[in-house]
């Protein structure tokens, strides 16, 4: 006892001096704690591995694109479900150096990390927000690892919230900035990011306008607008190039995939009288190779036709039967906010997926009350809606809505994209929290 005395005694002093260079010197200790999450993460996502956007649907193979004329004529006639911008920096990649490794491995674990380590960088700069963010955060990418990485991995479901999480980092380093040109280079970075989240998944076009807007705003209320002027260009340029180039090329295609409708039905197909559709559904494409693992070609104006059927007989069973479509959407709802962790016959267990079931469940009940907080501020002041807190939260119910709406079976894989944006939402809410204490305090 005498010795745990004497220790203790000798101890406390140490203890005490850790503790005050940690809060004299917490920007570097915290520094050093991201830095080591950081290394952390890409130990842990070594092995991991995308699969390409341009395999979607095993529609297309590289050894299709022989030269350069074949890529041009492919991104011009591109209608269907595989990620345009995504798909053209794989194709640019392969045909210069015969690889896409740097993208599937390098750049994709990469993204992974960033994904889950942007919420912490996004909140302000401090102990109570770093540590448990970093810790939920590694949670999440166990979660991540064990249930999705060794799955079905597709590309974009990672890069669509980093995307986002960049712009926002971004934008709002644009609007610190000090020097005109470093402001209208960080903005100029995060349009380009803007649009390329537009790019990974069709449904980000109805987010589009309300994140301009939002940008907008905090351009205009600083006076900044040759900084606007530079965010919105790649947006235009690349954003809007595409879906001018759909709506010249595509008979005026509004989403960048024609595979909506497709998604919709098997997401809704005990709703939908499938005796009297699928007659008069057309014969798809052939595969466009012979290659042995080919699926029928969906970059035809058939499935383009064949997809708006199928949406249209989804619309018309949802209205002939609401009450069992609002059970369906509840049920569906809840099977997404009860983190589904088996991913066709992988079904991992262990105290790790424990974790990460019980951390989401609670990342979801957090969401609950961000919103209802947006919405009381909302009705206070209106102008909150365009704020960085309102529409984090709003953006997340967003990404959640639309694989509970629009998809089915894959609910473990869908969840990845909403993670981060959950994870920002929370750190908010607790910092948000941390300032009411402070305030009622003082």
């Amino acid at each position: 006892m005498r010795r745990l005395s004497d220790w203790y005694q000798a101890a406390v002093p140490l203890l005490r001096q850790l503790g005050g260079w940690l809060r004299r010197d917490h920007r570097w200790a915290l520094a050093a704690l991201y830095a080591a999450w950081i290394y952390y993460a890409s130990f842990a996502t070594h092995r991991v591995i995308a699969e390409p956007a341009t395999s979607w649907m095993r529609i297309y193979s590289y050894r299709d694109f022989g030269s350069w004329t074949s890529i041009l004529e492919y991104l011009r006639d591109l209608r269907t479900g595989i990620p345009p911008a995504l798909s053209a920096v794989e194709l640019i990649s392969f045909k210069l150096s015969g690889s896409i490794a740097w993208i599937i491995k390098g750049l994709y674990r990469k993204s992974m990390i960033l994904m889950l380590l942007l919420p912490a960088l996004l909140v302000p700069f401090r102990w109570r927000t770093a540590l448990p963010v970093l810790g939920a955060a590694a949670i999440l990418l166990e979660g991540i690892l064990l249930v999705y990485a060794n799955g079905n991995a597709q590309i974009y479901d990672v890069m669509l919230p980093a995307f986002v999480l960049m712009f926002f980092a971004l934008h709002r380093g644009s609007l610190g900035a000090a020097r005109p040109w470093l402001g209208g280079a960080l903005a100029l970075l995060a349009g380009f990011f803007l649009a390329m989240a537009e790019l990974a998944r069709p449904f980000m076009l109805a987010m589009l306008p309300l994140l301009l807007l939002y940008a907008g705003r905090e351009y205009a209320l600083r006076r900044q607008w040759k900084r606007l002027i530079w965010l919105l260009l790649p947006v235009l340029l690349i954003s809007g190039g595409w879906h001018l180039k759909l709506l010249l090329r595509q008979d005026g295609q509004i989403l960048w995939s024609n595979h909506g409708g497709s998604n919709l039905f098997r997401a809704w197909m005990p709703l939908v009288d499938q005796e009297r559709v699928r007659p008069l559904l057309e014969p798809e494409a052939p595969p466009l190779n012979d290659f042995g693992w080919a699926w029928p070609n969906l970059n035809t104006e058939v499935h383009t036709r064949n997809s708006a059927l199928l949406g249209r007989a989804v619309r018309e069973g949802v209205a002939a039967h609401p009450r069992e479509a609002i059970a369906m959407l509840w049920d569906k709802a809840l099977i997404f906010m009860h983190p589904q962790t088996k991913l066709y016959d992988h079904d991992p267990q262990g105290p790790w997926i424990s974790a990460y079931r019980l951390l989401v469940r609670g990342l979801f009940g957090v969401l609950a009350i961000m919103l209802l907080r947006a919405l009381l501020r909302a009705i206070r002041r209106p102008a909150s809606i365009l704020e960085l807190e309102t529409m984090a939260a709003g953006l997340t119910l967003f990404l959640t809505l639309m694989p509970v709406i629009g998809e089915a079976g894959e609910e473990a894989r869908f969840l990845v994209s909403v993670l981060p944006m959950l994870l920002l939402t929370a750190a908010m809410g607790a910092e948000a929290a941390a300032q009411g204490v402070q305030q009622r305090r003082k």
